[in-house]
């Protein structure tokens, strides 16, 4: 990272004291213009948008499909972002806030509000997209329990959540080959997530 005041520096508390100044203000209004310039290029196909991200990344896919309704598929794994409010006051889990980093001045109240604007929990249920989720349940660093309340939240029929009993994060996950499948299908224009046979 640069030295010096940086907007970048340290980007996850970066103008924490309020929702306007926050960085993750302008992250999350970047997902947006990502979409808009991938559909600017030709030879985007406008139908097989894709978010597809891990720890930071899977909470900013979630955020990303719950805003912008042109994505097609959602792919978040091990995902970050959702239920800061258990990150910050409980911590099960770590990142990316403790109240360590609650500014100064600020109760924790006021704190938890500014963080309530971008948990990726308060976007899941705008998705219109197909989901496939991949949950480490050992998973420490982004708690396996503050993901499943965030995908809890996605439309009836959207969703497919794949859970390792014993995946950490990121690592020793076997659940993960099943969501690969269903992206797999979305990029051949096929339905992403298989209705369950019946036995």
């Amino acid at each position: 990272m640069p030295a010096g005041d940086d907007p970048g520096k340290n980007y996850w508390t970066a103008g924490i004291e309020s929702p306007k100044t926050s960085m993750w203000r302008t992250i999350y209004i970047s997902l947006v213009r990502a979409v808009d310039f991938m559909l600017a290029q030709p030879e985007v196909d406008p139908k097989r948008i894709a978010v597809v991200g891990g720890s930071q990344g899977g909470g900013l896919s979630m955020v990303a499909a719950g805003l912008d309704h042109r994505i097609g598929f959602c792919h978040p794994g091990f995902s970050g972002l959702p239920r800061l409010d258990w990150t910050v006051k409980y911590q099960p889990g770590y990142w990316p806030f403790g109240m360590d980093k609650k500014p100064v001045g600020q109760t924790e109240e006021q704190f938890l509000k500014t963080l309530s604007y971008f948990d990726a929990a308060n976007f899941t249920q705008d998705i219109r997209c197909s989901v496939a989720a991949h949950v480490g349940m050992m998973d420490t660093v982004t708690a396996s329990g503050n993901q499943i309340c965030a995908l809890a939240r996605v439309p009836r029929g959207l969703l497919y959540m794949a859970c390792s009993p014993w995946a950490m994060h990121g690592a020793g996950a076997r659940a993960g080959i099943e969501t690969a499948a269903c992206y797999d299908r979305f990029l051949k224009g096929e339905k992403p997530i298989l209705a369950p046979t019946k036995p």
